[in-house]
Order: structure tokens, then C-alpha cells, then sequence
């Protein structure tokens, strides 16, 4: 059997900013936002001046696109050129992602923030001997005035003749030194060659036991993202939400939509996690409208027959789930009959405590008797479900 083992490798600061540049290097939707301080990038900077180790960067290279962060802060990421292959950082995003700030003197309003952060305001301080273990990059103007712009260090090359200007000969050299030494940093890096998606999500799920875990959501977002049909799960589910807002129905979790998809693409008519993951990626985006449909076609229904005005008085969101498999199995109206199922339906399971746990097994169970209603008939309610 031939496993593709990961290959270790190394790359020079220069290599990292221009393959960002180019739309090479990725950073994959994801991942969590950028959160470092500035002072946590500083410090970042200062280890690789000194040549301390500061980790190693995991990268999945792939011809796949899934959706990715366009732009860090104030800076536009491109696309990535047609015909190359993709590098996603799974492993050190923070890091990677501060090393780009700092080069570019960026500009980056974190999210949630009102603040915008100014990375070209990190210096260096060229009266600390580097020998000592002091802190030479920092990120307020020391005493003395004796300091240059890290990013001034960074772009020694393009700036050299302005810097030759401004300071000494001594203290020239010294920013000669300091900038080759970030040149000729090796960072190390591990390339990950499986093509496939599956692979990739399982190595990220692996190194961030201690961090982030990716959600069912996240997942099937990355999957079934599709450039040229312009398909993105998260991005067309929080315009879904933000058309709830509206109405007072913005409690409802991902996952309903999830559970809708599996139970009416799948063969099995199930919504376990297994089967949700194995949904086909063009089914999905084939089906999406028509499921978005169905669910605002059960909200409304909740809230015109049932007078439940908000999300946050129903007993369950799962009860979405049967309501929306049940209108989008039946394009019209339901009949009389059919009303008077639902609504048993709908008590049933809201006074039972139906989906209180293990709603995975009970909606497949249920959707048995949503079909029973589709047919026109009183499902049977002996065997499992006591009011």
C-alpha cells in the first residue's frame, strides 16, 4: 500500500510573503479569526531576529478551491491563478498571518473591534544589544529616539538608499544585519500532498485537539464550496439569518439545514453526521434553494397556523426539520387532512420532549410518519411516544 507521507521542507521569509502575494498561500475560511495583539507579533518577529525556533507551519496542497479569507486587514488577497495548486494553511495561521502584517506595515480592524491596529508601528530599537536577550522589537518608540520601522528592516532592499540617508554609518550595518538575518530565516514548513479535502479537515481536527474543533457546518461549507458556480454554504446561510432577523426567527441553527439536505438526498433518509458528510457536493448545491424554500415555507406556517411569533418560543428548532421535509416533498398546500396530522404531529412531538436528545435517530424515525401525512394518512404514535 502507497501512503503520500508529508514532506518537511523550509521556506525564506521573502518565499512566504510572495507566494501570499500571489494567491499561493491561503489561509482557509475555517480557521478562526486573526486574534494576536500586536505585542504578540512583535514578540514573533523579535524570536525570528534572535534565530529562536517559532514552530511549524502546515500546509495543504491541493488543486481544490474551498472558500478562503480574502483579505487580511486593509490588504486584498488575490485569487490564485488558474492551473496552480493551493497551499491552505491548516497550521499556524496567527503566526503566518503576523508575518504578513508586519512586512506590509498593514492596517487590520479585528473583528468585534473598533480599533485599527497600525502594524507599521512596530520598531526596532537599535540601542539594545542583541547579544542580551533584549527585546529589539517593539511596538511603542523608545526613549532616545534611536529606532527604524520593522518594515523598513523587512523591505531593507527597496528602502536601502533612504535608509543610508537617515542613519549612520554604524548603525546602517547593524540594519544590514538585522534585516539579513529575517532574509535568511528558515521557517519551517510541512507540506501535506493529499489531494483530497477529507484529509485535510482530519489533520486540522488532529493539531487543534487543544483549539478550535471544526463544526459539522464548517465542514460541509468547506466541501461543497464551488468558485465558478459561485456556491457558499456560510455565506448563503447567514443571508438566510439575516432574512430571519427580520421576522423574529434568527434562533435557528445550522444544522436544521443540514438535517433537511440529508434527509432529502440521501438514499437512507437519515441525518447522522456519517451521511451528512457523504452528501454529493453538486446535489447539494442543486437543492439548496429548494430546501431554504421549504424552511421559509415552514417558518411561515409555524407562524401563521400555529401563532408562534419568534424562534425562541418554539420548544425545539428541530421541529423544523419534518415541516420543512414535508414542504419539500409537497409543493402545494396541504390538504385538510394533511393539516390535521401536522398539527398532531406538532404537539406530539413539542409535549413529549421528542427532541430533547438524540434528535439524529428520532427525526429519521419521524420522517416515516411525515410521509404517512404526504399520503394522506394518520401516522401511529403507540410505540415510542407517550404525552
Amino acid at each position: 500500500m502507497n501512503f503520500e507521507q508529508p514532506k518537511p521542507d523550509s521556506k525564506k521569509y521573502s518565499d512566504l510573503i510572495s507566494e501570499i502575494e500571489k494567491g499561493i498561500i491561503k489561509v482557509p475560511k475555517f480557521q478562526r479569526e486573526f486574534v494576536w495583539s500586536i505585542d504578540k507579533t512583535a514578540k514573533l518577529l523579535d524570536s525570528i531576529l534572535k534565530g529562536y525556533p517559532i514552530g511549524t507551519f502546515i500546509l495543504w496542497r491541493t488543486a481544490e478551491r474551498i472558500n478562503d479569507i480574502k483579505n487580511i486587514g486593509n490588504l486584498k488577497i488575490p485569487d490564485t491563478p488558474d492551473g496552480d495548486k493551493v497551499q491552505y494553511v491548516l497550521d499556524g495561521q496567527q503566526r503566518i498571518t503576523s508575518l504578513f502584517a508586519a512586512y506590509r506595515g498593514a492596517e487590520i480592524q479585528k473583528t468585534g473591534e473598533k480599533k485599527v491596529t497600525d502594524y507599521s508601528s512596530i520598531v526596532v530599537n537599535l540601542d539594545k544589544d542583541i547579544n542580551e536577550n533584549d527585546d529589539q522589537v517593539i511596538t511603542a518608540e523608545p526613549e532616545g529616539g534611536n529606532f527604524i520601522p520593522l518594515s523598513d528592516v523587512l523591505n531593507f532592499t527597496d528602502r536601502m538608499i533612504n535608509i543610508q540617508e537617515r542613519f549612520s554609518d554604524s548603525d546602517f550595518k547593524k540594519i544590514h544585519a538585522y534585516s539579513r538575518a529575517f532574509d535568511t530565516y528558515d521557517f519551517s514548513t510541512v507540506l501535506l500532498r493529499k489531494e483530497d479535502i477529507d484529509s485535510a479537515i482530519e489533520v486540522f481536527t488532529r493539531i487543534n485537539t487543544g483549539g478550535q474543533t471544526l463544526t459539522l457546518f464548517e465542514i460541509m461549507s468547506a466541501k461543497t464550496y464551488d468558485e465558478e458556480q459561485k456556491f457558499d454554504m456560510q455565506t448563503r446561510w447567514e443571508k438566510f439569518i439575516k432574512e430571519l432577523k427580520d421576522i423574529k426567527y434568527e434562533g435557528v441553527s445550522s444544522t436544521i439545514i443540514l438535517s433537511v439536505l440529508s434527509l432529502v438526498l440521501s438514499h437512507t433518509k437519515e441525518c447522522k453526521r456519517k451521511t451528512i458528510l457523504a452528501l454529493d457536493k453538486q446535489a447539494v448545491i442543486e437543492h439548496w434553494d429548494d430546501v431554504i424554500s421549504a424552511l421559509k415555507y415552514s417558518i411561515d406556517y409555524f407562524r401563521t397556523t400555529y401563532r408562534i411569533p419568534v424562534s425562541q418560543l418554539l420548544p425545539y428548532d428541530s421541529l423544523l426539520v419534518p415541516f420543512a421535509y414535508f414542504f419539500y416533498t409537497k409543493k402545494d398546500k396541504p390538504s385538510a387532512d394533511q393539516r390535521k396530522y401536522l398539527e398532531e404531529f406538532f404537539w406530539r412531538m413539542s409535549l413529549s420532549f421528542r427532541y430533547s436528545s438524540s434528535s439524529e435517530s428520532k427525526l429519521a424515525q419521524d420522517i416515516k410518519r411525515i410521509d404517512k401525512i404526504l399520503d394522506g394518512e394518520r401516522p401511529d404514535y403507540s410505540s415510542d411516544i407517550k404525552v
